[in-house]
């Protein structure tokens, strides 16, 4: 049997929320092991951040977390209409947005992390056990990690929580289904949405010189497996503006699927340990806020531990953000009226 490894704390997962929460709680002198296991199983190639979403992603890790992005000066939608509208971020006060190589991103969080005292180590949990007071985490390869406390970091899997007991509530189906391809320009360097019969579309340039497009929709809507590259190629085509944005698209490239619900763990904290990022709560895309609200909400917790009550409030504050998420949601979704009797919209204006 191998050592073990004491630390104050052990966040499991090394996005964006676990990345801000061991960089909080380094920088505050707190012993935090962060473990994560390479796969970026519920993230895509490339985000777009919101005006205002700059400054508060570098107050958590500082200015160097920006480089190699790519500033977005706008988003354009046809959305209630076929016509296609835009939105000029330099006219509002909270300036450009930014689009995100995830990949870059999540390692330059890291490496915030790491800079302030934080041990980075590669790994995967197997299992975890309470004794006494402490947490003992055995990694795949048998090493194992003890700890006071423990954060669940490991997305809308939520991992380790759901070992603990915790259980995730669903409000929808939705799926997203995600290819990369080469990208014919954009003098905005911006987001595009559309709304279609069977949901929308959403794409994004990369800093690479790539584009990111997405249809979501939902699970029962999904072509069989064997039709489904074709149907999302089809409807690709099928669309009015989003279409002419996306380059050549290889034939023997297989779109991936990627959950894109809005959901809820419950609960997201117990004894010593809390859930932080789309593990605690997660967004729909059209919302824009799951990196912001991640990285802001694992900080926070960061910051809230070793303390109950602080944890308490944060959960609460949680609660009230998917309540407003979803009010939000729930309005988005009622601008589109063109199709009432389809599946999909039917569902989300009712």
């Amino acid at each position: 049997m191998q050592p073990v490894t004491d630390s104050d704390v052990v966040v499991v997962g090394g996005g964006p929320a676990g990345s801000a929460c061991a960089a909080e709680l380094s920088g505050v002198g707190h012993a935090v092991t962060l473990v994560d296991d390479g796969r970026r199983l519920g993230s895509w190639a490339g985000e777009s951040l919101p005006p205002g979403a700059i400054d508060l992603i570098t107050s958590v890790f500082g200015e160097d977390v920006l480089e190699g992005h790519r500033r977005a000066y706008g988003v354009r939608s046809a959305w209630g209409s076929s016509d296609l509208g835009s939105t000029d971020f330099m006219s509002t006060p909270l300036g450009d947005g930014l689009i995100l190589d995830r990949a870059r991103f999540d390692e330059q969080a890291r490496a915030q992390a790491r800079c302030r005292g934080a041990s980075v180590i590669a790994g995967r949990v197997q299992s975890v056990e309470a004794d006494g007071d402490s947490w003992t985490c055995t990694l795949h390869d048998g090493r194992r990690l003890r700890s006071a406390w423990l954060v669940d970091a490991t997305g809308r899997s939520a991992s380790v929580a759901s070992r603990l007991g915790a259980r995730r509530a669903r409000a929808d189906r939705l799926m997203a289904q995600v290819l990369t391809a080469s990208d014919r320009g954009d003098a905005i360097a911006g987001t595009i949405i559309e709304s279609v019969p069977e949901g929308w579309w959403y794409s994004t340039p990369l800093p690479d010189g790539r584009r990111v497009i997405a249809l979501l929709t939902d699970t029962d809507l999904l072509s069989a497996d064997a039709d489904r590259s074709a149907r999302w190629r089809s409807a690709l085509e099928a669309t009015v503006h989003l279409h002419s944005a996306a380059g050549e698209i290889s034939s023997d490239v297989e779109p991936s699927l990627h959950r894109a619900d809005t959901s809820v763990l419950h609960p997201m904290a117990g004894e010593r340990w809390c859930a932080i990022g789309d593990a605690a709560a997660a967004w729909d895309p059209l919302s824009s806020q799951g990196v912001v609200s991640a990285v802001l909400v694992g900080a926070r917790a960061g910051r809230a531990i070793p303390d109950p009550a602080a944890l308490r409030g944060l959960e609460s504050d949680v609660h009230l953000l998917v309540s407003e998420h979803a009010a939000l949601q729930s309005h988005f979704y009622g601008l589109e009226r063109r199709w009432p009797d389809e599946p999909f919209w039917h569902r989300r204006q009712i």
